[in-house]
């Protein structure tokens, strides 16, 4: 005769011999009493294993096969380069597409205007009229350079005069070039007296030929003063008489000067 007993460390349960006081559980090999049964003499019969009821393990992450683990990891370092390289294909069509695709507005050259061009110099320009030019070597015209700058005879200035004080808008334009760049006592002299606050008219900086400029504003005119790598530009403006020019008489010319080295 055999009963159902239970192993109190795995909760197998299994057929076991009846007369036995004592049998091993098959799953774990715990010992097992048989409760309420004598002990015999006789040697225990083999336990007969019924059904492994005790409760499942839980997984944890450590039982996942090593492969799927594999192809998370990947795929979650393809997600970051992915999402880097989107990032940067961004920032390059901004910078290719979003500065390009509101560009400044020209102002029309007015009616009747021509264009020069000057090689030399680098630059062309629309003026009202055939202009007169003019060259000097810089160390012969005052007030640009200090006796330290030591101006060479390649180191000159032109000035181009279109217009006559009875004409409608006169335009001057000096510009000072440099064969070796603009020297550095140069700009610091131009900075520390345009720092002033001027004594006539009103001073701001605006953005002409590329470069913040220094434009000043008055009852007889308008003029910028700009450096470049190699030149230094002054322009004026003025109407009939000494007068102001009419807004778009100023920005015709302004805005149609082109660097072109």
């Amino acid at each position: 005769m055999s009963v159902v007993v239970t192993c109190p460390k795995c909760a197998t349960m299994f057929r076991a011999p009846a007369a036995d006081d004592r049998v091993r559980c098959p799953n774990c090999d715990t010992p097992v009493p048989i409760e309420g049964q004598p002990a015999g003499d006789a040697a225990p019969s083999p336990p007969t294993p019924v059904a492994v009821v005790g409760q499942p393990r839980k997984p944890f992450r450590g039982d996942e096969p090593a492969r799927h683990r594999g192809k998370t990891g990947s795929g979650k370092v393809a997600l970051i380069v992915l999402g880097g390289l989107l990032l940067l294909v961004g920032v390059g069509v901004y910078k290719l597409v979003g500065k390009s695709s509101t560009p400044a507005k020209k102002s029309p050259v007015p009616p009747g205007w021509e264009q020069y061009s000057y090689t030399v110099e680098g630059f062309k320009v629309y003026l009202p009229k055939k202009p007169n030019v003019s060259n000097t070597r810089v160390d012969k015209f005052d007030g640009l350079e200090g006796p330290s700058d030591k101006p060479r005879d390649e180191d000159w200035i032109t000035v181009f005069g279109s217009g006559d004080p009875n004409d409608p808008v006169v335009v001057k334009l000096a510009v000072t070039c440099y064969r070796d760049g603009v020297p550095a006592r140069t700009r610091e002299g131009f900075r520390i007296a345009t720092g002033m606050k001027p004594r006539v008219g009103k001073q701001r900086t605006v953005q002409w030929l590329g470069y913040d400029t220094i434009e000043n504003t008055r009852a007889d005119g308008v003029t910028r003063m700009v450096f470049t790598d190699r030149c230094f530009f002054e322009a004026t403006v003025s109407g009939l008489n000494g007068g102001r020019a009419t807004p778009e008489e100023e920005a015709g010319f302004f805005d149609n000067i082109e660097l072109t080295k």
